[in-house]
């Protein structure tokens, strides 16, 4: 199942990002949102940055 995820931050949008999660249940949104925050710790955003993090998960096609 493939989702955007989009992060706002101060609500300013700071990036969008497509997350493909495989498996024999519907994932839910947590899911999703997990995988981009996992993403974050590890780029450019401070701890600040993330904790008033907003994210908004919409459809991305595919399966």
């Amino acid at each position: 199942m493939r989702r955007i995820v989009d992060v706002f931050i101060r609500d300013t949008l700071k990036g969008s990002y497509p997350v493909v999660i495989e498996c024999q249940d519907r994932p839910g949104e947590d899911e999703f949102v997990d995988q981009v925050r996992i993403g974050l710790d590890r780029g450019f955003y401070s701890e600040d940055d993330i904790e008033v993090a907003r994210f908004v998960v919409r459809e991305g096609g595919g399966r």
